[in-house]
């Protein structure tokens, strides 16, 4: 009997040994911790700090498929957060201090005290809300679409099996305006590489295609630059549309606008061409600044009169003080034609700015005051008229010109705006002169001496850069004479660098401001 009962009791321990059991679960779930359950990854754990970091992970954001590449939230201090995925931005991870919504993914709910995490409950699951129409990505035309969302919250749409059209493949955002995936529509510019190895006719083909309309663009890649004035381009084998520079301007093409392997960016216009946005050669002729201004760059004088002189003498003194930095200009006549020089009582330093039919002097005074202006060397007859005048250089923009009759016209082709022209006219005989000038011009200024010698002179401003004109008119047989003065720039308000261009024969005049004064780029 007791072998019997020994032989059981061993029997029985053989068993037990064989079916251990328990009556206690894991202490931790391995799956979830390992494997991150079901895998929809997202695992959450403890940072430096405040910091926590979320594990990649892939989710179905209310219908598309989004991924994520990993990164780090950040706790608030000593509260409850609560971590969850947020399908109004794309299902990028978020963090909040109020519970979840059922309009969330939950992550992790999360206690952190002063300056650390204390606890991380984690709260996947394999179950998550559906989504409604204002989450998320609200419509795609076509089928199949799959966001890529980044953690910034900026997401890449493709949709491989939505088709072509020239409308594009449209995805709207949140509810909220239409996006292109193409360039149908004006938004980004899509790529177009040309391999034909043609200089007049090339082709090329953009991912996804499209048929061109009025308003796309593209960006334009060719290995082989136009060698002619032609060139057409057929993008996705729609029709060969001509190439235009300057946004549809008739200009034709020079070798080299279309450069080999440069981007170039070209829209499509309702005539059916493609207009490029830049060229590979520089533009030729003056370029225009945006502060383009075709009347008087701010700055640049209107010359003025301030006053004037004449007498048949050696001598003449001006009626009121010269002022500093005024031009001074001086025409003298000596009727045996001897040598003549000028000074004045300011000591101005005058120079010769034509000798043709009178010697006509010029000098910018150097002070101000009382002026009398001397000849010398005027034996016989002498003749003076003088000016002052504001707002003139001693530049000569034209040397004078002459001709003779009673009905002269002389014409001068100014390079500036608001020349002083400058006319003047003797007639050698005679005991009387009557005569007149062109409308604009101003009233003569006039001297005679005892032989009969008389002497006229005239000014004009002239309105702009060109050709400019006056006639005289005289009872006798006279000679006229006309020349030019460039205005003058004074210190008035500006930004350094500023420019100006005034218009002008070719190429356009620049003014720089600089150092508080307008200056004429030569």
């Amino acid at each position: 009997m007791k072998k019997i009962l020994a032989f059981f009791l061993a029997l029985a321990t053989v068993a037990f040994a064989q079916q251990p059991q328990t009556s206690s679960a894991p202490i931790y779930s391995v799956n979830a911790k390992y494997v991150q359950g079901f895998g929809p990854g997202y695992w959450p754990t403890a940072g430096s700090g405040l910091v926590l970091n979320v594990a990649a992970g892939t989710a179905n954001c209310a219908g598309p498929i989004v991924t994520y590449a990993g990164g780090t939230l950040t706790m608030t201090a000593s509260t409850t957060n609560y971590v969850y995925l947020d399908e109004s931005n794309f299902c990028v991870p978020a963090v909040s201090t109020t519970v979840f919504t059922s309009s969330v993914i939950p992550i992790a709910t999360v206690v952190a005290g002063a300056s650390a995490i204390t606890s991380i409950t984690d709260d996947r699951t394999m179950f998550q809300e559906g989504g409604g129409s204002s989450s998320g990505i609200s419509s795609v035309s076509g089928t199949n679409p799959i966001v890529v969302s980044t953690s910034n919250g900026v997401a890449a749409v493709s949709c491989p099996t939505c088709g072509t059209s020239s409308g594009g493949t449209v995805v709207s955002v949140n509810g909220g305006s239409a996006v292109s995936t193409l360039n149908a529509t004006g938004s980004i510019p899509v790529t177009c590489s040309d391999t034909s190895g043609s200089s007049t006719a090339q082709s090329c083909t953009t991912t996804p295609s499209f048929t061109p309309t009025a308003g796309n663009c593209i960006t334009y890649l060719t290995t082989t630059a136009n060698t002619g004035t032609a060139l057409t381009i057929n993008v996705n084998s729609s029709a060969a549309g001509s190439v235009a520079k300057w946004a549809g301007s008739t200009t034709t093409l020079v070798a080299g606008d279309i450069p080999a392997n440069k981007p170039i960016p070209m829209c499509f216009d309702a005539a059916g061409q493609w207009d490029v946005m830049t060229i590979g050669n520089a533009p030729s002729g003056g370029g225009l600044s945006p502060l383009f201004d075709t009347t008087n760059p701010t700055g640049v004088n209107t010359p003025a009169e301030v006053q004037s002189i004449s007498a048949a003498s050696t001598t003449a003194t001006f009626s009121s003080n010269i002022k500093a930095g005024d031009l001074l200009l001086v025409f003298s006549r000596d009727y045996e034609g001897s040598s003549i020089t000028v000074s004045d009582s300011l000591s101005t330093s005058f120079t010769l700015a034509t000798a043709v039919g009178a010697r006509v002097y010029m000098g910018t005074a150097s002070s101000s005051g009382v002026d009398t202006i001397t000849l010398t060397g005027a034996v016989d007859a002498p003749i003076i008229v003088a000016y002052e005048f504001s707002g003139v250089t001693e530049t000569i923009d034209n040397a004078a010109s002459s001709s003779t009759g009673t009905s002269i016209t002389l014409s001068a082709t100014t390079s500036y705006i608001n020349d002083l022209l400058v006319s003047y006219l003797n007639q050698d005989c005679c005991n009387e002169m009557t005569l007149s000038v062109s409308s604009g011009w101003s009233t003569p200024v006039t001297a005679a001496n005892s032989v009969y010698t008389h002497f006229a002179s005239s000014y004009e401003i002239g309105s702009s850069a060109g050709a400019n004109s006056i006639t005289w008119t005289s009872t006798n047989r006279a000679t006229a004479y006309l020349f030019s003065l460039r205005a003058a720039s004074t210190p008035v308000s500006g930004s350094e660098g500023q420019v100006y261009y005034q218009t002008a024969t070719t190429p356009y005049i620049p003014w720089v401001y600089h150092s508080g004064v307008w200056r004429q780029v030569q």
